[in-house]
């Protein structure tokens, strides 16, 4: 049995506008369209006629095989420009959150638009990334496009190509949990018992100071990461934030098993 740990932020009403709301992570996986090739003015295109598919996708494994492609990379046709776009629908009350788009893998040179606005990217295809789509998105339909280039003669084994991982949507308040901003260490181990330590950095993307409480909670988690009841819980701690600052606290909790 596995455990889950989370860490519950709320702002102190009055120091900051920053509301109390609970971090979403929505996957992005379902419903793409897709196309094989390099396109021009993406932000006008009509896609209607593109493939569609769910993510994750790998154009290079679909083949065909052929004698003349290299073989130390599966004679599979990896390489070239492919583009996915897909939409994202923001309600009116979503319009003070966050937005992050998390990619958990690329192949590769990947660059995002929003709303025909470049946002970003990363060129290294084994790692994943988030970009900040805040400044870009819009109340009502937005339009998400990620264009991919995969050099030829880039790899010694088969690398593949496409969004090959999951892609996610990230929303919080604008007082949250930094990406990755959470270490989690187990200084005391028993059969029966663990003290659990969690060092946690907090971001302020309001204009204003916050004053967050934090409290770390300890579930267990299924075979299939189902999330039990808490079995632990940390007393809350207070801690600033500047505005537009990072801060970082620490909770500790202790489980004790039956």
């Amino acid at each position: 049995m596995g455990f889950w740990v989370g860490s519950l932020v709320a702002a102190v009403a009055g120091l900051a506008a920053a509301a109390p709301v609970p971090r979403e992570r929505v996957s992005l996986n379902a419903d793409w369209r897709f196309h094989r090739g390099d396109l021009e003015g993406q932000g006008a295109l009509d896609d209607s006629g593109w493939r569609r598919l769910d993510l994750p996708h790998d154009w290079g494994i679909e083949g065909p095989f052929a004698l003349e492609h290299p073989g130390e990379t599966g004679k599979l046709p990896w390489w070239g420009v492919g583009w996915y776009r897909k939409r994202l629908d923001v309600g009116p009350k979503e319009r003070d959150r966050r937005f992050y788009l998390d990619i958990d893998g690329a192949m590769s040179h990947s660059v995002v638009w929003l709303n025909g606005q470049r946002v970003g990217g990363w060129p290294y295809g084994y790692a994943s990334y988030r970009l900040d789509l805040t400044p870009f998105i819009r109340t009502g339909e937005n339009l998400l496009a990620i264009r991919l280039d995969n050099p030829p003669s880039s790899s010694r084994w088969y690398p593949g190509g496409g969004l090959y991982r999951n892609v996610w949507l990230v929303k919080t308040s604008s007082l949250h949990v930094a990406h990755d901003g959470t270490f989690v260490t187990t200084p005391e181990v028993a059969a029966r018992s663990a003290a659990v330590k969690v060092a946690i950095a907090l971001d302020n993307r309001e204009a204003a100071a916050a004053r967050a409480i934090v409290r770390t909670t300890i579930h267990p988690q299924g075979r299939k990461g189902e999330r039990g009841a808490a079995v632990a819980v940390s007393p809350p701690i207070s801690i600033d934030v500047a505005a537009g600052g990072t801060a970082s606290t620490t909770t500790s909790a202790r489980w004790v098993g039956h």
